[in-house]
This record gives structure tokens, sequence and C-alpha cells, in this order.
């Protein structure tokens, strides 16, 4: 291979990784962005759904604790639950994270079925009992809408991992061939 023919080899190659780079940091802002404007609705949803919930038993003798000690445990569980898969989704988002995709995997897994069922447990104290089950199943069915887009990213991810080991491998049999 001519010093020029390289030459343009690896501008090309080159080029095609600062592409596929560029395309994945945006692609990551954007997951970014959505993830925090989802985690700031969910923050702004639990608060307005605490103060209806103070509205509605305002100057009341019962409290929601007592009417309904199950459904609070619920909300109370799924809420923790929830932040606790927040905090392992910021933990393993640290650069010294060596089981990064895996331990992220399950951190939005948790967060896509918490939050939701958390949403679904207050927000039955509020309406009428006949709607709790419908909106449990409409909390799921929301979880099971953002979990494939997660497992579509994961795919993602470990394709353009393998393209790119595919085009480091190339360049150094090009440089052992050469050299």
């Amino acid at each position: 291979m001519s010093q020029s023919a390289r030459g343009n080899y690896f501008s090309r190659s080159a080029t095609i990784q600062n592409i596929g780079f560029i395309n994945f940091q945006i692609h990551q802002t954007i997951q970014e962005t959505i993830a925090s404007s989802r985690q700031t609705i969910f923050g702004f949803l639990v608060a307005v759904l605490i103060n209806i919930l103070q509205l509605k038993y305002q100057g009341k003798a019962d409290s929601p604790f007592e009417t309904h000690p199950k459904t609070i445990w619920l909300a109370v569980t799924f809420l923790f639950l929830y932040f606790l898969a927040q905090d392992a989704k910021l933990r393993v988002s640290e650069p010294n994270c060596y089981a990064f995709s895996r331990c992220q995997s399950f951190a939005y897994t948790g967060m896509a079925i918490f939050g939701p069922l958390s949403l679904a447990s207050m927000s039955s104290l509020i309406f009428p009992e006949n709607l709790g089950p419908f909106l449990y199943l409409a909390a799921i069915l929301y979880s099971l809408s953002l979990i494939p887009f997660h497992l579509a990213r994961r795919t993602w991810n470990r394709f353009k991992d393998f393209i790119e080991s595919k085009m480091y491998a190339q360049d150094d049999h090009h440089e052992r061939s050469s050299g």
C-alpha cells in the first residue's frame, strides 16, 4: 500500500470514527436531557400529589395513613425504591465503575418501574377506589414503554462498541502489514 493510499485510508477511518463519536455524544446528550426532564416531571408530580392529598384530607379527623395504610405503604415503598435506583444510576455513572452497563441497566429499569408505580399509588388515594386498578395498569404500561427503549439503546451501544473494535483491529492489521 502506497504512502498516500495509507494516509487516505487513515483519514477516512478517522473521519468515520469522529462522526460516530459525535453522533454518540449528541445521542448521549439528548438521552441525559430526556432523563433529567423525566426526573423533574416526576418530582413535580410527587409534590403536586402530596399537596392534593393534603387538601383532600384537610380538616378531616382521619388521615390517608389511617384510611388507606396499605396504599400509603406501597407508595412510600415504591418511592423509596425509585430513589435507590436513582442513586444507583448516579453512582454507576462515575468513571471508575467497571460494571457500568449492567449496573446502569438495573438502575434504569428500577427507575422505570418504581417511579410510575409510586405515582399510581399516590393517585389512587385521590381518585375513587374503582379507578385504582386502571391507574396501576397505566403505570405498568408506561413502565413497559420505557424499558424497551433502554434495551434498544443498550443494543446500539454494543453494536457501536463492536464496530469500533473492528475498526481498531483493521487499523492495527494495516500498521503491522505495512511496517
